[in-house]
């Protein structure tokens, strides 16, 4: 997520296989797709707007007949009987993601507390290998000599790691007087060729904007003080918006504004923002040098069955993107702050595995194992990339909740692009066969507030095969750490708590079901659209219309106030 949003994490997700190109718009080749918090949100994202016209505060709860807006309509179903009270204990929701903020004003009440562990005494009072894992773990940190608490933030993209094992198996293999299998071979040339047209498509794009913003300055000097604005703060408008009369001024204002528009932007400030991006891009995600785990974790991220490792420090250095991911779920409901989560049911168990670049398999693996050994019933997993070298080892463990009756949720990506063929991982497709699926996971596609046309979130991935449903995920309002502050991402990684918080809002009201039930009722109650012709998500200037039923298996959006009528059906029938 994040340390970044320079850093990759706030909200459109995304990340570049062989080109920077993202979620909603980018500039190039092709991308790599998966669930990466936020690189549109980081650069600008085309065409993700369409909620926030609507101005409807809290809108991913509400619905079209009273709001206008096509939300879950988690509201009616509390304002309704059909909801009931909550059943038991909390469900305990698990956010695996880049931490989660468990001091902020909305969210310091419903997070999950370990009921086995005592604060702060430096013991693994319950005994489950983690010592003082009061709100759950940070697999992306240490402790130094002292025990002070260190933590990895930016991390290279997977591919990158790849490309830097393959390098080093065809370098000890050529040493040994032998070369790589034919097939090894071809996966070297693919991860060399795809990393290599990343890093020039970052260099162009750093070049591009660079000569860009010394244009701008430019004229800029000659307008300075027209304008009586910092340099990083001008618009375009304002620009637009002065009379110079003295010729070269004039002609100063002229050309600032071509400028602008012809590079399609409208203030310096993106122009700023896209250097300083895609030069992080250059020094963190696509350099084989890089590897701060090595020195601050120092285990052997190959070695599956490790799980001695990380610390007790659930927020991490940029909890932007967990922290909007949780209150999406379950920001207390009625207590006059900021936003009401879905669910009013719920304990956050933050589990922080996902950096600045790419999650690591390992991380995964053992972030899923914890939530289901601590009571998780519910997984969110806002995140995603395009390699998996340890997928068998997130398999088993996905199996492994599946097996406890765990429901996993998954952001679809925002790379506008099929997942039916598209490579996207985590994914339920255990060793990659479509035969042999994880049965208890629901892949979530992005909506935004209006019927119509623009239904679902021009970034967002689909697949008639793939996606089970789609839910709100533009313009969508939450919490952000640090000083009690709310602020509105888009991104599927938004649509896939909202899902999250749905499902254990329903659980929360029937504890009897388990993760497989709730899939089923969930996509099987998910509100339709007939006929309804929509943009199919493209990067493209011009998207043909499908059928809105067509971009997903249940061809609907999430819908609370559905899956407890379908319920009360179901039960009327027996």
């Amino acid at each position: 997520m994040s340390p970044h949003f320079s850093r990759r994490s706030l909200s459109v997700l995304s990340l570049p296989l062989m080109s920077l190109a993202f979620a909603a718009g980018g500039c190039g080749l092709g991308k790599e797709p998966g669930a990466r918090p936020a690189r549109e949100d980081r650069v600008g994202a085309k065409g993700t707007t369409q909620a926030q016209t609507a101005e409807v505060k809290n809108w991913f709860t509400k619905d079209s007949a009273t709001d206008g807006v096509e939300g879950v309509r988690a509201e009616l179903a509390y304002s309704q009987s059909v909801a009931g009270a909550p059943q038991g204990e909390p469900v305990i929701v698990a956010v695996l993601d880049s931490g989660v903020d468990a001091e902020h004003e909305d969210i310091k009440n419903i997070m999950w507390v370990n009921p086995g562990e005592i604060a702060g005494n430096g013991l693994d009072d319950d005994s489950n290998g983690f010592i003082d894992d009061i709100h759950g773990w940070n697999f992306l940190g240490s402790r130094d000599a002292s025990g002070a608490i260190v933590n990895v933030d930016a991390l290279t993209l997977e591919m990158t790691r790849e490309l830097r094992r393959m390098r080093k198996l065809k370098a000890d293999a050529e040493a040994a007087g032998g070369a790589l299998s034919p097939e090894q071979e071809a996966y070297f040339v693919e991860l060399r060729s795809r990393v290599d047209e990343s890093r020039a498509d970052a260099q162009a794009q750093v070049d591009k904007n660079t000569l860009l913003r010394d244009a701008l300055q430019v004229q800029f000097d000659l307008l300075a003080a027209l304008l009586a604005k910092e340099f990083k703060d001008v618009k375009k408008t304002d620009v637009e918006a002065l009379t110079p009369t003295e010729p070269a001024l004039v002609a100063a204002q002229a050309e600032m504004v071509k400028l602008f528009t012809d590079a399609k932007v409208l203030d310096v400030a993106r122009v700023l923002r896209r250097i300083n991006v895609y030069g992080e891009d250059l020094k963190y995600y696509y350099n084989e040098d890089f590897d701060p785990r090595k020195d601050i974790i120092g285990d052997d991220p190959t070695n599956y069955a490790d799980r001695a490792y990380g610390n007790n420090d659930v927020k991490g250095p940029d909890a932007s993107h967990g922290t909007h991911v949780a209150g999406i779920i379950a920001a207390s409901r009625g207590n006059g702050l900021g936003i009401d989560g879905v669910a009013d049911h719920v304990r956050i168990m933050s589990l922080r595995m996902v950096p600045n670049g790419d999650e690591y398999d390992k991380d995964i693996a053992n972030a899923v194992r914890y939530a289901v050994d601590n009571g998780a019933k519910v997984i969110n997993m806002s995140f995603g990339k395009g390699y998996s070298p340890g997928k068998t080892a997130v398999d088993e463990a996905f199996l492994y909740a599946a097996s406890k009756g765990v429901l996993m949720v998954h952001a679809a990506g925002n790379s506008a692009a099929d997942n039916d063929s598209a490579r996207n991982f985590p994914n339920r497709r255990v060793g990659g066969s479509w035969a042999n699926e994880i049965t208890p996971w629901l892949e979530v596609g992005a909506s935004a507030s209006l019927k119509g046309p623009e239904l679902p979130a021009v970034f967002s991935n689909y697949g008639m095969n793939s996606v089970d449903l789609f839910a709100p995920g533009v313009a969508i309002e939450s919490t952000i750490p640090d000083t009690n502050a709310y602020a509105s991402f888009s991104g599927t990684s938004m649509a896939s708590p909202v899902v999250a918080g749905v499902a254990a809002l329903v659980l929360s009201r029937h504890p009897e079901l388990d993760g497989g039930d709730l899939k089923r009722l969930l996509a099987r109650s998910a509100r339709g659209y007939g006929d309804l012709k929509v943009n199919l998500p493209t990067e493209e200037d011009e998207a043909p219309l499908v059928p809105f039923f067509k971009l997903s298996i249940s061809g609907g959006i999430a819908d609370v106030l559905s899956a407890f009528e379908h319920l009360q059906s179901m039960r009327a029938r027996r």
